[in-house]
């Protein structure tokens, strides 16, 4: 089972003095909700750790956008599947298409 540690709170400009050297908060900025962005504290295992840090390499991106993106894509998922509906991701290896399916 994972320990997963999950911390939201908004994130601030103020000086934080448990943060690591070298490193600072994100300054607030609206959305278009006006609410300032969320910190989450999460602890992966060893294999979502390196997944994650795969996209980063791969998308050329941060963690934080990959994994707004990955927020993204599995609400959309979600809601298909509430209404009904299934996402089919083409295989172009096996030449055919798979169901993809969130339990």
């Amino acid at each position: 089972m994972t320990n997963t540690v999950n911390t939201e709170r908004p994130a601030t400009t103020e000086p934080d003095t448990t943060q690591q050297p070298g490193r600072r908060r994100p300054t607030p900025s609206t959305d278009g909700g006006g609410e300032a962005p969320r910190r989450l504290v999460v602890e992966l295992n060893k294999r979502p750790a390196q997944d994650l840090q795969w996209l980063v390499d791969v998308e050329e991106a941060n963690k934080t956008t990959i994994v707004n993106r990955a927020l993204q894509v599995y609400k959309h998922v979600v809601e298909l599947q509430l209404r009904g509906g299934s996402v089919l991701l083409e295989d172009p290896d096996r030449e055919q298409l798979e169901r993809m399916l969130i339990l």
